[in-house]
């Protein structure tokens, strides 16, 4: 409600509190990342995820953790991340659409050629996230580039990583 009427650090406070006393309140846990993330109040953000980041989802904590390292401008920090979720079992497409949101901002930059670059050297490997090659074609669009069928094509089959990569094509 506060956060409604515009009451900003209100809402935070409040946000601040239910979570102490119910750490796994994931709406509030997404509201005030959002709000942190908004106001580039990074290590608040920083904080919030170390606090609150064991009761979400693997992938889900990656891609903040990942929102986070791009918004602060980091290099390394994201292609890392992004290793451990493309490398990840768990199917969690909303985390990726964390991470292709956290780029769009960045077509041309070379943060987004070395992530490119990256997600298409694991597409051709077993195992890899079922979202990977999805995310690899939206890379694509992000850069301006059309996607190469060819790499989508060594996507090993029948996967579910290939199909989807298809139909992002």
């Amino acid at each position: 409600l506060r956060l409604a009427r515009g009451e900003t650090k209100g809402a935070i406070e409040a946000l601040e509190r239910s979570l102490r006393i119910s750490p796994t309140y994931y709406f509030g846990f997404q509201t005030l990342f959002r709000l942190f993330m908004d106001d580039r109040r990074f290590d608040e953000a920083t904080n919030l995820l170390e606090s609150t980041g064991p009761h979400l989802r693997p992938l889900n904590r990656h891609a903040r953790a990942f929102q986070i390292a791009v918004m602060k401008g980091r290099r390394d920090e994201p292609k890392s991340i992004l290793v451990q979720m493309i490398q990840s079992r768990d199917d969690d497409p909303s985390a990726f659409e964390r991470v292709h949101d956290s780029l769009r901002t960045r077509n041309g930059s070379e943060l987004i050629r070395d992530l490119l670059n990256l997600v298409q050297s694991s597409l051709p490997k077993e195992g890899i996230n079922d979202q990977a090659g999805a995310l690899y074609v939206e890379m694509r669009k992000i850069a301006e580039q059309q996607p190469d069928i060819r790499v989508i094509e060594s996507i090993p089959r029948p996967s579910i990583a290939a199909t989807r990569a298809f139909e992002s094509y």
